[in-house]
């Protein structure tokens, strides 16, 4: 029998719902407003199936990526700054509502189960997920196991520093923006487009016109690059790829990121732009809670 299950990409302003088959033949989707309240949720949630003809008792399991660090438990979240949680336990305040088994895990290791399962991943065995949206984070594919450290904040690449950093004894904690979030996040590039009078899009519809953007631009894109590098260097993956709001602005710039990356280490690896867009979360969040389904 196909199973179908429920898969939640929730953000600070938006949670993508999804539903699909354990084949992937059928999927539906609905976006709505984020919200604290899990009650709200429920019941949205009921509704999405409701209008789809499909009862809670049709679900055989439950993935829900959130943007923070998740235990190996699958439930506790020991932070998650976007949306204020702190050393919460997602199944006393939200997963015990459910008839089926329910699995949180990181929004971009989340992403990084959408490649592997239906994007430009299948078959690969070393591969690393950046994505640059409103925060900056990532998630590792190692020898075919997704990683997720030692208390689930592994691929915390935001807090990566420079010696500048360092010698301005700046303190950082889990709450917070690290340094190289920044500058490579989407909200840091925002922040600097606003500063020439735009927003993160306008800079790169501006680029061949005006100097300022030009100029911000080519430096996150600098930047970017050195991030891959050094990532590349650490982790030897096959393929890196970015997704995030940023990388929908990012594919005229491939060429000259896969250069600069592989001028700066030896060690290569394909650079790469998602296509799975937005969907990306939801998709991956169904994709792990098939996994969970198999092997519980």
């Amino acid at each position: 029998m196909n199973k179908l299950f429920l898969g939640y990409d929730i953000g600070g302003t938006k949670i993508n719902m999804r539903v699909e088959s354990s084949d992937s033949s059928f999927f539906k989707q609905k976006r709505i407003a984020s919200s604290s309240d899990f009650n709200s949720i429920y019941d949205d949630t009921l509704s999405f199936l409701h209008e789809n003809g499909i009862n809670e008792s049709d679900i055989a399991g439950c993935g829900c990526g959130v943007p923070g660090c998740v235990a190996k438990d699958g439930v506790t979240v020991s932070v998650a700054p976007a949306l204020g949680w702190e050393n919460i336990s997602l199944y006393d305040a939200f997963f015990s509502k459910f008839k089926f088994p329910c699995y949180a895990l990181n929004d971009v290791s989340a992403s990084l189960y959408a490649e592997i399962s239906s994007g430009s991943l299948k078959g690969c065995q070393d591969a690393l997920f950046i994505s640059a949206g409103t925060g900056l984070g990532s998630a590792i594919l190692s020898d075919g196991a997704v990683i997720s450290g030692h208390n689930g904040s592994a691929g915390e690449i935001g807090y990566f520093i420079e010696e500048a950093e360092a010698r301005e004894s700046l303190r950082f904690s889990s709450s917070t923006f690290g340094a190289c979030e920044n500058k490579l996040s989407g909200t840091a590039l925002n922040d600097f487009a606003v500063k020439i009078g735009t927003d993160s899009r306008g800079l790169f519809s501006q680029y061949m016109k005006n100097n300022k953007a030009r100029e911000i631009v080519d430096t996150y894109v600098l930047r970017l690059s050195v991030l891959i590098a050094n990532c590349s260097s650490l982790l030897n993956p096959e393929k890196v790829v970015i997704g995030g709001g940023v990388s929908e602005s990012l594919g005229g710039f491939i060429g000259v990121i896969s250069e600069t990356v592989g001028r700066l280490t030896p060690i290569k690896s394909e650079v790469i732009i998602t296509k799975l867009k937005n969907d990306a979360g939801a998709i991956g969040a169904c994709a792990y809670a098939k996994i969970r389904n198999v092997n519980k």
